[in-house]
């Protein structure tokens, strides 16, 4: 403790003890073949020793080689692609932390991809030198500097300041309003975007920012929308000032658009360039801006992916999820969402990526809202079991939307299935007994069911007459 993830290099020592206790008890062992056979003292311990100089290591390839094996295992050269390829040409990009920043310096550095994205690290950009950095023109040709209005003398002194919400007003010019296809005249008459921008510091009953929201300001209204802003879909929601509402989805980043996020269910997509980025997968790469994600080797079976590269997944089921929104409640194109869903399930399998039982109960129940009773079916007799695990293991909050009892309430609704809504009840009843809602939800569930059983007898009746 305190880290964020397991790290070999904070366990070197504890590598080095433990290698002394293992030639210990090598030499332990030799101590006993040889009082076994003390004339054969000196091939004893020989042999002994090759025999374990051999074993140990290859015990250990033997357990831990395929979480160690690298081949074919792309993500990290992919993701960090996709990310540059969100952009358009000489966008300024925020980014998070290590994960979602070192690899894109890497494929700029080194690769030559994408020099001109410029990439804000918002962890980093807390310090002076690195915002002079930020400020002077890279070694390659392609980068320009980051717009920062600051002097030397103020980056150096630069510090949390107090600071108390307030409303703040972006200049829009109407050349930014062409650009990203605005036509509300109300909108360009206007000539500003307006946002609440927060505290993300709180010092006993003094609020405050940091440098980095410090930076983010100045250098978004530096920019004078001369530039595509973007922010990686990794950044925390209090790193945006409060422009979320000006951000629009693109992939792996939001982009900065000087037009109001509608309140729809997709979350103010960009579908064309979406569509593009998620459909498109261009044989090799681009060293210059062209759409399309390349997600080698996610759905092959025998590539090992740890728990990092499994979370990252997360986002790109975000983008496909959000297509699929937009096509279904926006566009009204269910045939196009349902082609998004069944993308995503080609490109990262189930089987492959579990997704848990929270996010899997969603997609099912969208896959029946769009007509497709039989992959709702086939995800939900994943997701069932699961809930029942949870039921069991006790570890649920049954306040929360995602609580297995509602989700397993869902599935035999849909089913008609009664009598196994009933036992769900049953088992809640036992845990609330003073709650009068449960029985009355199980007394109409009872009278469902004994009309359903009563239905075929009536049709038999009827066949009779």
């Amino acid at each position: 403790e305190p880290q964020p993830r397991e790290r070999d290099y904070f366990y070197v020592g504890a590598f080095y003890v433990f290698s002394l206790w293992i030639a210990v008890g090598v030499v332990g062992i030799i101590d006993v073949l040889r009082q076994w056979r003390p004339k054969m003292a000196v091939p004893v311990a020989a042999l002994s020793v090759l025999f374990f100089t051999a074993a140990i290591p290859a015990n250990m390839v033997r357990i831990n080689y395929h979480e160690h094996d690298r081949s074919g295992n792309y993500v990290a050269w992919d993701y960090s692609y996709n990310i540059l390829q969100t952009c358009e040409q000489d966008a300024i990009l925020f980014t998070n932390g290590d994960n979602d920043t070192f690899p894109l310096w890497y494929l700029q550095d080194v690769e030559g991809i994408r020099r001109d994205v410029r990439v804000v690290n918002l962890s980093l950009v807390n310090t002076s030198w690195y915002i002079k950095q930020m400020k002077q023109k890279p070694y390659y040709p392609e980068a320009k500097p980051v717009p920062i209005s600051l002097s030397d003398r103020e980056i150096e002194n630069i510090a949390p300041i107090q600071f108390q919400e307030r409303r703040l007003s972006l200049p829009v010019p109407r050349s930014a309003y062409e650009r990203y296809g605005v036509t509300d005249t109300a909108e360009i008459n206007k000539g500003r975007i307006e946002f609440t921008m927060r505290p993300t510091l709180q010092f006993g009953n003094i609020s405050a920012i940091r440098v980095q929201d410090i930076l983010v300001q100045d250098i978004i209204f530096s920019n004078r929308w001369e530039r595509p802003i973007y922010f990686a879909v990794t950044c925390s929601p209090d790193s945006k000032i409060g422009l979320d509402e000006y951000l629009w989805f693109n992939g792996l980043a939001w982009r900065l658009e000087p037009k109001r996020v509608p309140n729809t269910q997709d979350g103010g997509v960009n579908a064309d360039i979406l569509e593009a980025n998620l459909f498109n997968e261009p044989e090799g790469f681009s060293k210059t801006p062209r759409y399309g994600y390349k997600f080698r080797g996610i759905n092959d079976p025998s590539v090992y992916y740890d728990e990092n590269i499994t979370r990252l997944m997360i986002n790109y089921r975000s983008a496909f999820i959000r297509l699929a929104l937009h096509y279904a409640n926006v566009a009204g194109n269910g045939p196009k969402a349902l082609a998004v869903l069944d993308r995503m399930e080609y490109l990262i399998p189930r089987s492959k990526i579990p997704m848990g039982w929270e996010l899997a109960s969603d997609i099912a129940a969208f896959y029946l809202r769009l007509g497709r009773k039989d992959k709702y079916d086939e995800m939900m007799a994943e997701v069932e079991p699961e809930c029942w695990r949870v039921l069991e293991s006790g570890q649920y909050n049954l306040g929360s939307y995602y609580n297995p009892v509602r989700v397993l309430l869902d599935i035999y609704d849909t089913r008609k299935d009664y009598q196994k809504s009933i036992d769900v009840l049953r088992w809640l009843e036992q845990r609330y007994p003073n709650d009068p809602n449960i029985q009355q939800r199980i007394t109409a569930l009872q009278a469902q069911l004994a009309a359903q059983n009563a239905s075929p007898k009536q049709d038999t009746t009827r066949k009779q007459q």
